[in-house]
C-alpha cells in the first residue's frame, strides 16, 4: 500500500514560520493583532491550515 501521508490540519509555529515567511515575532505580533487565529493544545499553539491559507490569500489580494 503506496498512500501517501495525509497533509496536516494545523502547523506548528515553526512550521507556520517557514509556510509564511515570517519570522517568530512577527507571527506573534499578526496572532495579537488578530490577523491570525490559533488553537491551542496544551501548552502548544497551532494555526490551522484553514487559517493560514485564508491569511495568505488575504495577504496576496491586499498586494
Amino acid at each position: 500500500m503506496n498512500d501517501p501521508l495525509p497533509t496536516p490540519a494545523r502547523f506548528s509555529i515553526p512550521d507556520s514560520c517557514r509556510i509564511t515567511g515570517l519570522g517568530r515575532s512577527a507571527l506573534y505580533d499578526r496572532i495579537a493583532r488578530g490577523l491570525l487565529r490559533v488553537v491551542k493544545d496544551g501548552h502548544r499553539t497551532f494555526i490551522s491550515r484553514a487559517e493560514l491559507e485564508r491569511y495568505l490569500t488575504a495577504c496576496d489580494a491586499a498586494q
